[in-house]
């Protein structure tokens, strides 16, 4: 997958922008989210309002018909002229007839909301405030039709059919001569249809009104369902599931209750038309957010170049130093901390002109090493091979003892030039007896070496010459300035998962200030007259097993010294890691 490499300033410039952008945003919707909130909120209230208003219209209008009816009802009976009605002259109930209808129409003269009003006598005769009402036809529709729900007429009019919703009444005949059984007075589905009108809002609300026998009275509504069809009519169970789920719109339903006829009001609001027209809102935060942008790109370009322009003078700088021109002049800005870059840039270059100095110095001094140390490879070889020649002497004249003086020394010189610097115990221990066979033939008797090495270390492997400058620094500082035998023990043991090496001579000892000294030379690693092997196996086991090894030296003047030589119990091949300690 390939890199997209950037730049310090878009990388400026998209983190300002970001970090102005985001709150900004962020505020913005929270107010838009607000506005929208409490928009629809009062809307809501406003729409409730509407649809409360119009409920109570409707009681209003039905309470009217209510005290009408009422006003009739008390007219009919207390008054004198219906009693004995179907035993009068016929002149006598024409002008009964006439004086009713006066009497109607005094009370209904400032109602404008009914079509008609009329009685209904017991024997089927029609009385009226309307001359031309057509009494068959009233009768045989009334006969039909359900009290309260709306049906279309034509007992006003031989022409125009006319809808309205009837409300009759019965009288309760206390006067067994009352002539009077029912009192009717007919809505005008026009006037129900002009209170909801005025008030309606296309796409926002829903009118129904359903009476408790499930019949649709009205309805007022903008989808596409035939409702028109159902006026009159037992809505059905899928109508009804229509209402409660409204084109699956989110809407909020408002119920109310018309007494008397048994009506029920069910307002639908639409919610999401109350908050469809925010154009106004939306373009005034479009237009912020474009605002901000605007100045939060212009903002982000100024601030990043005053930031990565004494960015890129730095890197032009380092360029035409890494092009070996040092005369570039210093970065000059008011950045604190590019200034401190800078300098510490400057100091940098005259670490590294000293480094390089340093650096040639190492390796004039390392080619003139590497020609000694193949010089000092040839003088080894040149060694053992004269050894062989004068052990091949000694043997020749009978020399018993030079002979093998010489065999042991050669055995050492092929010790020391084999390129392995990881050696077993066994092969260390031989390498230390045939030390200890040529200081025999030096100190004879005062000499006694003895060795109690386990079995179980034998094959494990320990770093070369740890053990041999023990042995030397012993008889050295130890048994040689001592009159008597000389004796060194040579101890070796496993203990846990480590080898401990313990040699112990009976020679001179040392104070405690030289114990201490020596113990500060091994910690320093500095080189004293008895200490330089000490310090040399020391370094050697540290830098091959870690700072938790090395050797420890324990000495009572008069009595002896111990040296104890601690390192890792391993069979494992390790890696030479000494090869340039010599």
């Amino acid at each position: 997958m390939r890199k997209v490499f950037t730049t310090t300033r878009i990388q400026l410039i998209i983190s300002m922008m970001v970090s102005v952008l985001i709150p900004t945003i962020l505020i913005n919707l929270f107010y838009y989210q607000q506005l929208n909130k409490s928009t629809r909120t009062q809307l809501l209230s406003y729409q409730k309002e509407i649809v409360q208003q119009s409920a109570d219209d409707v009681q209003s209008l039905v309470d009217q018909i209510n005290v009408t009816t009422r006003q009739l009802i008390a007219m009919s009976v207390s008054s004198d002229m219906y009693k004995n009605y179907n035993e009068k002259t016929p002149s006598e109930k024409l002008s009964t007839v006439k004086s009713l209808q006066r009497m109607m129409q005094s009370i209904v003269f400032s109602v404008s909301y009914h079509a008609g009003t009329y009685y209904i006598g017991t024997d089927n005769s029609i009385f009226s405030n309307l001359s031309t009402l057509n009494a068959d036809r009233l009768l045989h529709r009334i006969g039909e039709e359900e009290n309260g729900v709306p049906f279309d007429t034509d007992y006003y009019s031989n022409v125009v059919s006319v809808r309205v919703i009837p409300f009759l009444t019965d009288i309760q005949n206390y006067n067994r001569y009352n002539a009077l059984q029912t009192i009717g007075i007919d809505l005008q589905y026009s006037d129900l249809e002009n209170i909801f009108a005025e008030k309606y809002n296309p796409g926002e609300m829903e009118f129904f009104i359903i009476n408790d026998a499930n019949k649709l009275i009205y309805y007022l509504s903008d989808s596409d369902y035939q409702w028109e069809q159902t006026i009159g009519k037992e809505v059905s169970g899928a109508q009804y599931s229509y209402l409660s789920n409204f084109d699956s719109r989110e809407k909020e339903q408002i119920y109310n209750y018309i007494s008397g006829p048994g009506w029920n009001v069910y307002a639908y609001i639409h919610l999401d038309a109350l908050t469809a027209d925010f154009s106004a809102q939306n373009r005034s935060l479009a237009l912020i957010l474009l605002i901000t942008l605007f100045f939060a790109v212009i903002f982000s370009c100024f601030v990043s170049k005053s930031i990565t322009r004494p960015i890129n003078d730095l890197i032009t700088k380092m360029k035409k130093i890494g092009e070996a021109d040092k005369s570039t002049p210093a970065v000059v800005t008011r950045n604190r901390d590019i200034m401190v870059l800078s300098y510490t840039f400057d100091d940098m270059l005259v670490q590294i002109d000293k480094l390089n100095q340093i650096t040639i110095e190492k390796e004039k001094e390392k080619t003139s090493m590497q020609l000694r140390a193949l010089q000092a490879q040839i003088n080894p070889h040149f060694l053992y091979n004269t050894l062989e020649d004068i052990r091949s002497i000694a043997l020749e004249y009978g020399v018993i003892s030079i002979s093998e003086m010489t065999k042991a020394l050669a055995k050492i010189f092929r010790y020391c030039i084999s390129k392995e610097n990881i050696v077993t115990v066994r092969e260390e221990i031989n390498h230390i007896k045939n030390y200890a066979q040529i200081q025999h033939y030096r100190y004879g008797d005062r000499l006694s070496i003895m060795y109690y090495i386990e079995d179980a270390i034998m094959n494990c492997r320990i770093v070369k010459f740890i053990l041999q400058p023990m042995i030397e620094n012993a008889i050295s500082h130890g048994i040689e300035p001592k009159r008597g035998k000389g004796v060194i023990t040579i101890i070796g043991s496993k203990k846990q998962r480590e080898i401990e090496f313990r040699i112990i001579d009976n020679g001179m000892g040392m104070t405690s200030e030289q114990i201490e000294r020596i113990n500060e030379d091994l910690t320093d690693k500095r080189e004293s007259s008895k200490g330089i092997g000490l310090i040399n196996v020391d370094m050697r086991l540290k830098l091959h097993y870690g700072e938790k090894y090395g050797i420890i030296v324990e000495s009572h003047l008069g009595e002896g010294t111990q040296v104890t030589v601690r390192m890792p119990y391993t069979e494992e091949v390790l890696d030479d890691k000494s090869s340039d300690i010599r």
